[in-house]
């Protein structure tokens, strides 16, 4: 939903720097579910040039991570 509301601001016809600012708590679920849409991210710009072994692999580590301590 952030991403949609920051791209709305440019359709609305803002025509200055937009700036965005986050704040998130240390050692949280939220902290950890912006790193997963971040790598999310890098996965879906490259997702062409993996093979299955590797998104199988991306998969597990996703899920690893959201379990992690």
């Amino acid at each position: 939903m952030e991403e949609q509301a920051i791209d709305r601001v440019h359709r609305i016809g803002q025509t200055r720097a937009v700036s965005v600012t986050r704040f998130v708590i240390k050692d949280t679920v939220e902290l950890k579910m912006l790193g997963l849409q971040s790598r999310k991210r890098q996965i879906a710009s490259t997702a062409l040039s993996l093979n299955k072994d590797q998104q199988v692999q991306e998969r597990l580590d996703e899920l690893v991570s959201l379990f992690a301590d």
